[in-house]
């Protein structure tokens, strides 16, 4: 869900652009190429593991650990509605990819290994 607002903020980005609206084209086009290119990996890293692909995991785990320096400076800069929903997200996520289950899910070999040893 994340991935896909990131992309529509991009992709709003560019529409900014092509209609001229930009304040400075080379950093309009900039950020937009960079939440577009992040909403696409975060979806694409999203639908790895809905199709249970163990190679997923890192990749959102490390996204939800950056999103919670990023929430603390937004609770510092005034946003704290801003820094508690991010905050949230991201510990729900993490909470839920770290989990038994998911890592039962994801990893089946080992966890037989683990529970017949």
């Amino acid at each position: 869900m994340v991935g896909l607002g990131i992309l529509v903020f991009g992709a709003v980005g560019v529409v900014y652009v092509v209609q001229g609206n930009a304040a400075s084209l080379s950093s309009s086009l900039a950020l937009a190429a960079v939440l577009v290119g992040g909403g696409g990996f975060l979806c694409y890293f999203a639908w790895g593991l809905v199709r249970r692909n163990e190679k997923s995991r890192t990749p959102v785990v490390l996204t939800q650990l950056f999103a919670l320096p990023v929430a603390y400076y937004l609770w510092q800069s005034g946003s704290p509605a801003l820094a508690g929903a991010l905050a949230g997200v991201a510990a729900i996520v993490l909470f839920l990819v770290l989990s038994p289950p998911s890592t039962a899910v994801l990893y089946p070999d080992t966890t037989r290994r683990r529970s017949a040893g």
